[in-house]
């Protein structure tokens, strides 16, 4: 799973709303993706990198102990089990041990949001391209059905209805019988 820029950026923003410490954002190969130092977008992070690939925080004394890396904590961010980037929090050791866990779930849960919202979104478009099929190409749609819902529904001994507004009418509702064949019902 990648994080995009745009949502990096969103999270360490939101958290250094909270904290007012600089958060940076670093992806697996170690690059500062999104930080609240706009300096230090691009730059790489050895520290980060080697969270990334050990799954463990490390903690960072001095600046430049690390390539790329100022005094504070990087952490791992893990959604489903795995390492998708490392969150740095800079600042004294003292000041930023406390913030770092909390950041870390925090963040965890912003990508899981994001994805969900994603997930949503590509779903919807999904319906749409399937309805359109449906509405504007039905003899290809009626070719496509099986595939259709094994790929999309799965149960396909489940009911469904539609309404369809047709221009200058009521809506008439439509009763799903079965799996090819559709009723109509009118109420009048």
């Amino acid at each position: 799973m990648n994080v995009s820029k745009d949502v990096a950026q969103k999270i360490v923003t939101s958290m250094k709303d909270i904290i007012q410490q600089d958060i940076n954002f670093i992806d697996k190969d170690g690059i500062i993706i999104a930080s609240t130092d706009p300096r230090r977008v691009g730059v790489f992070h050895e520290a980060g990198k080697k969270v990334t690939e050990s799954n463990q925080m490390i903690i960072i004394e001095f600046d430049e102990q690390y390539t790329g890396a100022r005094k504070g904590i990087n952490m791992p961010v893990t959604v489903n089990g795995e390492v998708i980037a490392a969150i740095g929090i800079t600042g004294s050791v003292e000041q930023v041990l406390n913030y770092g866990h909390i950041i870390r779930k925090m963040t965890e849960i912003l990508v899981l949001e994001e994805e969900l919202q994603q997930l949503k979104k590509s779903e919807l478009e999904r319906q749409t391209l399937i309805l359109d099929d449906l509405l504007f190409y039905p003899s290809e749609f009626s070719l496509k059905w099986d595939e259709l819902i094994q790929l999309n529904w799965m149960d396909a001994s489940s009911k469904r209805v539609a309404i369809v507004k047709i221009p200058n009418q009521s809506y008439l509702p439509l009763k799903a019988l079965d799996l090819g064949f559709v009723e109509r019902e009118a109420n009048s």
